[in-house]
């Protein structure tokens, strides 16, 4: 609800209190209680002007070193429930400042945001302007002026139930400034409450054995959620306050959740087990809690029979299998995965995506394949579920919309069910880039006519045989695992009813009339591709999420053995199988970088290229290592001089027949000229190699914290001349973390993401 329609539903309902002057959030930087506003940095890492707490004040000095932006941010404050409010605050000052810049000579501002997505750069931030008396207490000399408490000033334009505020500072190495802020206050002139009109609707559920994520559409006010083994769930009573508890406790009726959010997990049900869900909507500001009770929102669920195991299939799913190789496992794995399969329709999987396609560590960003890389969307903004689903406008730009990527496109099967619906297929993919790929297969390119922001590339195919003068699509490296498998169970799954329909495409890829069910050419691309990514944490999440779906997996990500199984040389008479690469690494050492990489089951393999890239997106080609072409284990290694921050390197595996494709991309960091340290790999998953900078004798300590300033490790370390140390990081959870290294002289920082 709209503040205006707050404040005219005020005068013309009864039922509305309110109630004087209320501080709604207050700071004094004590730390009694804890202090609640964090200090973010968003420029380069400086020791001295980071925001700091200190006696009973928050301070930032930025004087003497690099242009930078630092953040003061508070936590989320509810604006939704309140009018008139009013921000007041301390300050004092000194340093002249800045006379250009993002805030010429007062070098800070005041912001808000109702998004905030844990770091200020991506975030989208409204400027709160200051009153006079701020400007004017901007004193130009050196001395500190005293302490200015500035009057309320009106910020009641501020609405939203999760509102950040944020003081930024802007510095530069040859302007900057000192700034003390304190004692701040939010206060409302009152505090108003209306019974909630519009209710809760379009429930839906989805449910494993034991557990079940409950979505649904927000109405006003905040949602009730109540669960119940019995259909006769009782209403909740206005004036009553209940108690939320997740974990189901055996039987009756509970409530399970209470909040402004759309979603709730349920556990501790049983498996087998009919349950029955109503959401009312409600207000509890002033007075006690005002419930709707008429026309819930409704929706009933069963839990699943089926045992899992923690790989995450069902106990003895694949029995039927066993034993089996070529056409007879395809056909096996096919009855399988067809029994009992539910269709949820193409418009279901809108609701499908918000649990299936959800990046870790996010409660609603799109893991995309075409604008992720390195598990980082590489949007400005990311793109989040649903706010970003397509209806039908935009999209003409990556980032603006995503839509319904059908991997196998809908003409190979003349748009029909069940296949136009099979998540495992349809991915929710970036709009713009979806619409680039149109109906072609997948494939290599040679010289991309377009290339998006995470390196997918569309263009003329670059392998001789495999849809030869064709333009395809090529998947970024960190996904060409996942379109193999999606292939590889496309074709086990539906067989002939695939490429049938439509004979251009399907003499491309598919050839239903002999096994294997794909031609030679791109059969050898897919395992190749299959080989070189393997089966990510993503897809394993994904294959469970859609078994509670549509009741049926990928076989190929549950056992990525079953590649080789169903398509291997004694199966489909292919003349060489992709080398198998098993291990791709580059390390710094002594101002060289040295890669190594190791292989399993060469057959007619012709050579290695080294590509290198400072970027990451342009390669070229810089050695070439003759490949030793033999069916058990192979290690190479290569040596590069060359200098340099951060460079990127691949292999371009070529066989003899000319074709080829490309290893996985691994960045290896350099240490800089005077540097305490560098590492590598960056984003990194469970461990990292400290590569210490050159003459340096010095012991030191490292510390690792995250964006809110906990301390997650924290090490002792000796560098005489050059050393190198791996280091576990498995204990941190994916996100981004600062690395410090310090002792009594030298303090360094560096960005870490860690991404599972």
């Amino acid at each position: 609800m709209s503040k205006n329609l707050l404040s005219l539903v005020f005068f013309l309902c009864s039922f509305l209190s309110s109630k004087g002057q209320t501080v709604i959030h207050s700071e004094d930087f004590s730390g009694t209680p804890a202090i609640s506003w964090i200090g973010v940095d968003e420029g380069a890492l400086s020791p001295t002007d980071i925001w700091r707490f200190t006696a009973g004040y928050a301070q930032i000095n930025g004087f003497g070193d690099e242009n930078d932006l630092d953040w003061l941010i508070s936590p989320a404050i509810n604006m939704d429930n309140s009018t008139a409010e009013t921000f007041t605050f301390k300050s004092k000052n000194r340093y002249t400042g800045a006379t250009t810049g993002a805030a010429p000579n007062i070098n800070l501002e005041l912001k808000y945001t109702t998004n905030y997505t844990g770091n200020p750069a991506t975030t989208t931030w409204i400027n709160i302007p200051f009153p006079a008396s701020v400007a004017s207490s901007n004193n130009t000399t050196s001395t500190i002026s005293a302490q200015t408490t500035h009057a309320p000033f009106d910020i009641s334009s501020v609405s939203g139930a999760n509102v950040r505020f944020a003081f930024r500072y802007y510095g530069l190495a040859t302007a900057s400034k000192e700034w003390q802020i304190d004692d701040i206050e939010i206060a409302a002139g009152g505090v108003t409450c209306v019974a909630p009109i519009t209710q809760a609707t379009a429930p839906s559920v989805s449910p494993s054995t034991t557990t079940a994520t409950i979505n649904w559409t927000k109405g006003d006010g905040k949602s009730i959620v109540i669960i119940s083994d019995d259909n006769a769930v009782i209403d909740p009573v206005n004036g009553t306050t209940y108690t939320a508890n997740a974990a189901y406790s055996a039987a009756g009726q509970q409530v399970i959740y209470t909040g402004t959010a759309a979603s709730v997990s349920v556990t501790g049900l049983t498996a087998g087990t009919n349950y029955y869900v109503k959401i009312y909507n409600f207000s509890d500001c002033n007075p006690p809690p005002v419930y709707i009770t008429a026309t819930p929102a409704v929706v009933n669920f069963t839990t699943s029979t089926v045992i899992i195991i923690p790989g995450g299939e069902p106990a003895g799913y694949y029995n039927a299998a066993a034993g089996l190789t070529c056409a007879a496992m395809r056909n096996a794995l096919s009855a399988i995965i067809a029994n009992g399969y539910v269709d949820k329709l193409y418009g279901g999987l809108w609701n499908t995506y918000a649990t299936s396609d959800i990046k870790p560590g996010t409660t609603n960003q799109l893991w995309c394949i075409y604008t992720t890389l390195n598990g980082v969307s590489q949007c400005s903004t990311p793109m989040t579920i649903p706010a970003f689903q397509d209806g039908g406008t935009g999209g003409t730009v990556e980032c603006q919309k995503y839509n319904r990527e059908h991997t196998i496109p809908q003409s190979w099967f003349s748009q029909n069910a069940p296949m136009v619906s099979d998540a495992f297929h349809v991915l929710p993919t970036d709009k713009k880039v979806n619409n680039v790929h149109g109906n072609q297969p997948y494939g290599m390119v040679g010289s991309p006519t377009y290339t998006s922001i995470n390196g997918t590339k569309y263009g003329l195919t670059s392998d001789p045989g495999v849809a030869t003068g064709n333009e395809v699509m090529e998947p970024s490296d960190e996904f060409k695992g996942d379109i193999a498998r999606i292939y590889m169970y496309m074709a086990t799954r539906y067989g002939a009813a695939i490429g049938s329909a439509n004979t251009q495409e399907s003499n491309l890829v598919l050839d239903d009339t002999n096994w294997p069910a794909f031609q030679v050419p791109y059969l050898k691309m897919l395992l190749r591709w299959h080989a070189q990514d393997p089966v990510s944490q993503k897809e394993i999440d994904r294959n469970n999420v859609l078994f509670g779906v549509q009741k049926n997996r990928n076989p190929y990500v549950d056992h990525p053995e079953f590649a080789a199984m169903v398509w291997s040389n004694a199966c489909s008479g292919l003349a060489s199988l992709p080398v198998t690469l098993t291990a791709f690494e580059g390390t710094y050492r002594n101002r060289t970088v040295e890669l190594t990489w190791k292989t399993e089951s060469e057959n007619q393999v012709s050579h290695y290229e080294i590509e290198r890239s400072f970027d990451g997106k342009i390669f070229e080609k810089v050695g070439t290592v003759k490949a030793n072409n033999s069916r058990v284990y192979n290690y190479y290694d290569a040596t590069e001089f060359l200098p340099s921050d951060k460079l990127y390197y691949r292999l371009k595996m070529v066989d003899l027949d000319g074709q080829y494709d490309k290893s996985r991309t691994v960045s290896v960091i350099l240490p800089k000229s005077g540097k305490r340290f560098a590492f590598s790999p960056n984003p990194a998953k469970s461990e990292i190699t400290l590569q210490l900078g050159e003459n340096q004798a010095n012991d030191f300590e490292l510390i690792i914290t995250d964006m809110m300033g906990r301390v997650w490790l924290q090490k002792n370390l000796s560098n005489y001349g050059v050393d190198y140390q791996n280091l576990d990081i498995s204990s941190l959870p994916s996100g981004n973390y600062i690395m410090t290294s310090r002792n009594q002289s030298i303090l360094e920082h560096q960005r870490l993401t860690v991404v599972r």
